[in-house]
């Protein structure tokens, strides 16, 4: 309960800081002074909201002791029963990562991770019949702009094409990934993404890729759509996963087109 009180509390700090450190790199000064303005009076709103609560509650709870004492009592059978699920013994295959850690890592990998493919997607937007974005909200899938699937979280993007009416086979759409993986990399190396630390990952197997990787662009309509990742295991496992699926499609699907040659 009180790390949601926390989080109802901290919210327009990092609210603030998402917002102005965007503004910000953009140039955008009186956006990033007016957004901190926003910010403080969100706090005091948020404050005076909770002092308020608690003064209710103070109030009540005093004029009814009876209420107050079984109160007490609840909560501490609550805890109690709380502690001692937390002492159970598991064995190590049961534990999993949680999913509270990687729901806050997957949010704080973001911005970084939309600041690169903002900047990789200037220099060939014009060569891909991109519209190319003036800010990196331009870019952002508000509705989903990451899912996370297998302890992996998958950041989606999303670039505007010049014209509706041309599309690309899946050879352009490889090779733009290609040149976006490229430009990630130089990006990073140049340190003009100083929030990304990671330049390379290596697997336990010696498999090596480069801090952020491009997994996949797809052409749909009227934008290209463009997922990246993270380097780390669990990517690794994916992607091993993923080609082991692939391989089992492609070998039932030889076998069924020899089948039928074998029947006509």
């Amino acid at each position: 309960m009180w790390k949601k009180i926390f989080e109802f509390l901290t919210y327009p700090i990092e609210w603030f800081w998402d917002k102005a450190e965007e503004a910000w790199k953009n140039k955008q000064y009186t956006k990033a002074i007016l957004i901190g303005i926003a910010s403080l009076l969100g706090i005091v709103a948020a404050l005076a909201a909770l002092a308020y609560l608690l003064y209710l509650i103070w109030v009540y709870l005093k004029s009814h002791p009876r209420f107050t004492a079984i109160s007490i009592f609840i909560v501490f059978l609550y805890g109690y029963v709380k502690y001692n699920r937390k002492n159970v013994k598991i064995n190590a295959s049961d534990i999993s990562v949680d999913a509270t850690q990687i729901k806050q890592e997957a949010k704080d990998g973001y911005f970084p991770m939309k600041k690169a493919v903002f900047l990789a997607i200037q220099d060939i937007a014009n060569d891909y019949g991109m519209i190319k974005p003036k800010h990196p909200e331009e870019i952002e899938i508000c509705e989903e702009p990451y899912v996370i699937r297998d302890n992996l979280c998958i950041y989606q993007f999303k670039i505007e094409k010049q014209n509706y009416s041309t599309s690309c086979d899946k050879s352009r759409e490889n090779e733009l990934q290609y040149q976006l993986q490229n430009k990630i990399k130089a990006i990073l190396l140049n340190g003009d993404c100083s929030d990304i630390t990671i330049l390379d990952y290596h697997d336990q197997y010696g498999n090596r890729l480069d801090g952020v990787v491009v997994d996949r662009v797809r052409e749909i309509e009227s934008c290209f759509y463009v997922d990246t990742v993270y380097a780390s295991e669990a990517y690794m496992k994916y992607r091993r996963n993923r080609e082991l699926n692939r391989n089992i499609s492609k070998q039932k699907h030889t076998e069924v087109v020899e089948e039928w040659k074998g029947q006509s």
